[in-house]
């Protein structure tokens, strides 16, 4: 550096400038994953896919975490790898088809600096058995006409979609009875 006066004076000096690293924060992106309900603990959530994130600076190693929106603790994340897993096995596409997670990953470098982003997790739909209700017993007079009304069996299913059909599949080898297919209802055949 020189400094010069008025005179054209002037003195010189050497000064060195070091230019300190700054951190800067880790950016991650947002995702969308899917994952089948009922999914048991440890599965994976889109298998073959992370979280991702960039950091400007070279060495830097990056920590996940999931911030909130994680309804009863359902995922997980890998600290190392930003692979979401399953957590608890809770999942329900009936009762919650979407987790909405804010995603959170942090610097190794100076202040620990953090980046946010979201996981959008769709929780596909399986078809579930349907399920019918433990009647014990019905009874009939050893008269009764054919036709004679039993009443009915129903059953029931959480995929609203599915028609249910019902039919006689044991214990009646003479066709003494007939169940409608449609309504469960359970009638004397002869």
């Amino acid at each position: 550096m020189t400094v010069t006066d008025g005179g054209d004076l002037t003195s010189s000096a050497r000064i060195t400038i070091n230019v300190v690293d700054a951190n800067y924060a880790p950016t991650c992106a947002d995702a969308a994953f899917s994952i089948d309900e009922n999914s048991a603990v440890n599965a994976k959530v889109s298998p073959d896919t992370a979280m991702s994130a960039t950091d400007q600076d070279t060495g830097d190693t990056l920590r996940w975490t999931l911030v909130n929106d994680n309804i009863d603790g359902a995922f997980q994340i890998s600290s190392t790898t930003g692979k979401i897993t399953v957590a608890k096995a809770i999942l329900d596409h009936e009762a919650r088809p979407e987790f909405n997670i804010t995603v959170q990953v942090q610097d190794s470098g100076a202040g620990r600096l953090t980046g946010t982003c979201f996981a959008a997790i769709s929780i596909s739909d399986v078809n579930e058995a349907p399920t019918l209700p433990t009647l014990g017993s019905m009874e009939i007079r050893e008269d009764a006409m054919s036709g004679f009304n039993l009443g009915a069996v129903l059953g029931s299913d959480v995929d609203d979609s599915d028609v249910l059909t019902y039919s006689i599949t044991a214990g009646d080898s003479s066709s003494a009875f007939n169940i409608d297919s449609s309504s469960g209802n359970v009638t004397r055949n002869n």
